[in-house]
């Protein structure tokens, strides 16, 4: 079959989108480290009847890290512990004032000593991870960047219409060439510049831009169709068939990384309120459930992705009451279709409805 040019050639990407999947996928490894290491030191605080989980969201933040820090030096009094809390946490000063009293052992005091040296470590790791890889895809800074777009400082002043004209006109050659495009395919836009456009769609950061940009690449001329590449990265049912009967529906492997960060996408963008992708999920979920529904965002924020590298135009948010739309024009499609099929003919006429 090779012989007769019967078989495809698998994808194999260049070199230096290799080596970026290698630093990509090891920085979500190092970062899935980091989330085991911050539940051991929950545990830790637990067993020492310390609550804080109870009252800071993130320990690892500048109040919890504040007194943390103040119990491994051996403070006990909860005044003086309550009285660290920086920010917004201040305002819940009282509350910390009962979660505080607790009893930390030597042994105790020993393992967190050495959690909170290794979440150091895992952070150093990370930041080093996180420069890396925005160097090699030419961003301007780090992922902590708002604006991956913009290099210019937060007090620039506004540039004249001219001048942002010829800057626009000057700003492909600006950046590297893309990193993760086919070596005989010439596109105008480098990886830095996909990565602004994808960081515009609901529930995507800059971490997950690069994943995608590392796993799929900034063209993707060798997925023929969406469904191609959906099928590809894996969040999609599997549909098993036998003799007319569907068997499982759950999702394949896939690329478990690019998977991964579709399904991060997929929880952010569910909370988003007044945005397309939030309100899709609201109407998916009160018929299959959050989970399924999760899966079924990841696929739509996928095919937006795959859209946008085609088409190479800027995300456009449609609001919540387009997802509605969608709804009642299937509905609408579906009932022509089942009195078609019943013998009628069908012809629509709009009506004002009072």
């Amino acid at each position: 079959m090779l012989q007769h040019g019967l078989l495809r050639a698998s994808f194999v990407p260049p070199r230096p989108q290799r080596e970026l999947r290698e630093l990509t996928r090891y920085r979500s490894t190092v970062g899935g480290e980091r989330a085991r290491l911050v539940n051991r030191i929950h545990k830790v605080l637990e067993d020492t009847n310390l609550k804080l989980t109870s009252v800071i969201t993130d320990i690892t933040g500048k109040s919890g890290r504040a007194i943390l820090n103040a119990l491994l030096q051996g403070e006990q009094d909860p005044q003086v512990l309550a009285e660290l809390a920086l920010g917004r946490m201040r305002e819940k000063r009282e509350q910390l004032l009962e979660v505080v009293q607790g009893m930390l052992s030597e042994n105790h005091r020993f393992l967190l000593k050495s959690q909170l040296r290794q979440l150091d470590f895992l952070d150093g790791q990370l930041r080093e991870l996180d420069q890396e890889i925005a160097q090699r895809l030419g961003l301007p800074s780090g992922p902590d960047d708002p604006d991956p777009r913009a290099g210019q400082a937060a007090n620039a002043e506004p540039a004249s219409e001219e001048a942002a004209a010829t800057e626009a006109e000057a700003l492909p050659a600006e950046h590297p060439e893309p990193l993760c495009a086919p070596p005989d395919r010439s596109t105008s836009l480098s990886s830095a510049q996909v990565i602004g456009i994808l960081d515009e769609i609901t529930g995507i950061n800059v971490r997950i831009d690069e994943i995608v940009v590392v796993e799929v690449g900034t063209v993707v001329d060798r997925f023929p169709t969406e469904a191609h590449l959906v099928s590809w990265a894996g969040p999609c049912p599997e549909a098993k068939i036998s003799a007319g009967k569907r068997l499982s529906t759950k999702t394949g492997k896939g690329n478990r990384w690019l998977r991964q960060a579709l399904m991060e996408a997929a929880c952010a963008a569910a909370r988003s309120q007044g945005a397309y992708l939030g309100a899709y999920y609201q109407r998916l979920r009160k018929r299959m459930g959050h989970k399924k529904a999760i899966v079924a965002l990841a696929d739509r924020i996928l095919v937006i992705i795959y859209h946008l590298l085609k088409e190479q135009h800027p995300y456009r948010e449609l609001g919540p009451d387009h997802a509605d739309e969608q709804a009642n024009e299937a509905s609408k499609r579906w009932a022509i279709r089942r009195l078609e099929q019943l013998g009628y003919q069908v012809s629509l006429q709009s009506v004002e409805v009072a």
